[in-house]
């Protein structure tokens, strides 16, 4: 939940049924918005959010409701202005960042802490200066990736922890 305000901003869980909510996490000081959320395998949260000034980050919730144990990545060596979506690897440790603030696509550690620059980042989306990417979707198996940009179009990154998307994406979907 993250509409206008960081007061009301909160990570919340559904029953299966979607019957039932639970607030699990709120109050995120410094932290203007809270983008998108993903569980890992190893039971921690992961969260991407807009900070003040056009800085974003990564936040890791090693107990969702305990921000004691709340650890995040941002600072300039980050290069995070405004990431949207995030897609935990759990079989790779990364995590795949999708940043609309600078146009592109970085990798981290899943483990990062601080003020540390992404394993590699993606710039290529396809030859389309005005292309802007808002999230992503990874397919482990297969080792592809799916982002989706700001004009509709699915870029579509085949081998990419292989190819680190240099040559940018493989394919396009337009629909």
């Amino acid at each position: 939940a993250n509409p206008d305000g960081v007061a009301n901003d909160a990570l919340v869980g559904l029953s299966s049924d979607l019957s039932n909510s639970q607030t699990l996490a709120k109050d995120f000081a410094g932290i203007t918005s809270i983008q998108s959320a993903q569980l890992g395998d190893d039971g921690k949260g992961y969260a991407t959010f807009d900070g003040a000034a056009n800085t974003g980050g990564i936040l890791t919730m090693n107990k969702i409701s305990d921000s004691s144990t709340w650890t995040t990545v941002k600072g300039s060596a980050t290069g995070l202005v405004a990431p949207k979506g995030i897609e935990v690897i759990d079989g790779r440790s990364a995590l795949i960042i999708s940043d609309n603030g600078t146009k592109d696509i970085k990798v981290f550690d899943k483990n990062a802490i601080g003020d540390v620059s992404p394993l590699f980042t993606v710039a290529n989306l396809g030859g389309v200066a005005a292309r802007n990417v808002w999230d992503t979707s990874y397919d482990n198996n297969s080792d592809t990736l799916y982002v989706a940009a700001t004009d509709g179009v699915v870029l579509v990154y085949d081998k990419f922890f292989a190819t680190k998307g240099v040559d940018g994406p493989t394919k396009l979907i337009i629909p």
